[in-house]
């Protein structure tokens, strides 16, 4: 847990805006944005006024509602599972580490598919930020024009903590040299550890990670 001092869930707006602060991935009001649970981040109603930071869960089966916005771009990071975006009018496959890139004006949409045995979970960014999207939870006053930052400090210090973990279960393979019987021989090792490192938890143990240094593989 970040300390009270510099944590953006004991900041108020006007701080964040003039000082900075830092925040986490887990920590943020929940809300939904085109039929997906999202995770507020970094937005208006925290005191970023030229872009918003989501975190976007999709369980198996989950998928958003198809849409554009006229005036903002968008970037999703594929942070940990693997799902599909809708873009250049098909389905495309992505996973851990990947990035999608909509421009305005662009249809867009992401599913997980029911195949799928985990979360898919993306980052994404839209600049300018989409007010409209707060709207629905009462966080954005559309006939004034402005965030209701008294709906938002109460949701934010009331949201509870998310358990979103970046670290993945790892096996180290090594080759060493063994003295057996009267001759030296080279042999492998397995060491299961834990990587910072790797985010990609949808390789097998068969298949070396591409996310990892060459000598890891990652359990699924």
């Amino acid at each position: 847990m970040l300390d009270k001092s510099w944590n953006a869930r004991f900041r108020t707006h006007d701080q964040i805006r003039s000082r900075g602060a830092l925040g986490s991935l887990n920590d943020g009001i929940e809300v939904t944005t085109q039929g997906v649970r999202t995770r507020l981040i970094a937005w208006p109603g925290n005191g970023f006024q030229t872009e918003s930071i989501h975190l976007l869960t999709l369980a198996p089966g989950d998928e958003s509602d198809r849409y554009e916005y006229d005036m903002s771009d968008e970037a999703m990071v594929c942070l940990k599972g693997q799902g599909e975006v809708y873009l250049r009018g098909q389905w495309v496959q992505i996973e851990a580490g990947d990035i999608a890139y909509f421009p305005e004006r662009v249809s867009r949409a992401l599913r997980n598919p029911k195949g799928n045995d985990r979360d898919f979970v993306v980052v994404n960014q839209i600049r300018p930020p989409q007010f409209d999207l707060y709207e629905p939870a009462g966080y954005y006053d559309r006939a004034h024009g402005e965030m209701n930052f008294d709906a938002i400090e109460k949701a934010k210090q009331q949201a509870p903590l998310g358990n979103l973990s970046t670290i993945a279960n790892c096996i180290t393979t090594t080759t060493m040299p063994m003295y057996v019987r009267g001759t030296w021989r080279w042999t492998r090792s397995d060491a299961v550890e834990r990587s910072s490192i790797c985010t990609a938890a949808r390789c097998s143990v068969a298949s070396k990670c591409r996310w990892c240094s060459s000598s890891r593989r990652v359990m699924g």
